[in-house]
């Protein structure tokens, strides 16, 4: 191996380091409590070391929103798999349940849901969600086929993940997650389930 091709490995596994370590502190303590300084030193390079790959801790945070977008993402396309056969319309409502469970989770619901809105500039939060193009193949048969109620397709899908965000958040400051989780499901159902009923 060259002395090039060596320190783009090790560069590589800097960042890699760098972002898990973040990724859990973030998750765990916060973005206020979170300190690059406990990052680099868990890392083991010093805080000169983190500045090539981030050059401040809100572009550090940015970065990591992003890969919990897509893995928010990554997670209900899962559970669609996992359900492919399903009628069209239970295959709409195991997407809602899929964003709704993932972003319970608290690695995910503290970066994305609390942390983020505060956190980030508006401009940020407003870039292509993978999420938002995911809901969109998942309704856009529902229009298409007349299975739901004729409906503009690009604010019905703003209007799902918007509830499913604020069921996130729901539940995510919620005391008992579990009841909160129970209770802003069943919410959303009822709400989907009229449109094809």
């Amino acid at each position: 191996m060259s002395v090039l091709s060596a320190r783009g490995e090790r560069a590589r596994r800097h960042r890699r380091a760098l972002f898990e370590a973040a990724r859990e502190a973030f998750a765990t303590q916060g973005y206020d409590k979170t300190l690059i300084k406990a990052i680099t030193q868990r890392v083991g390079i010093t805080k000169g070391a983190l500045y090539p790959h981030f050059p401040d801790k809100p572009a550090l945070f940015a970065a990591i929103y992003q890969e919990q977008r897509v893995a928010l993402a990554r997670a209900i396309h899962v559970r669609l798999q996992a359900a492919a056969g399903a009628s069209q319309p239970q295959t709409a409502l195991t997407a809602c349940r899929a964003f709704i469970d993932t972003a319970a989770d608290p690695r995910m619901w503290r970066i994305l849901f609390v942390d983020a809105p505060a956190v980030l500039d508006p401009e940020v939060l407003q870039e292509p969600d993978p999420t938002v193009l995911l809901l969109r193949q998942v309704f856009a048969p529902l229009m298409a086929e007349g299975v739901s109620e004729p409906l503009p397709l690009d604010l019905l899908i703003r209007q799902v993940w918007a509830m499913c965000f604020e069921a996130g958040l729901y539940i995510a400051h919620a005391t008992d997650r579990a009841a909160a989780r129970q209770e802003m499901v069943g919410v959303l159902e009822t709400l989907l389930t009229g449109l094809w009923s």
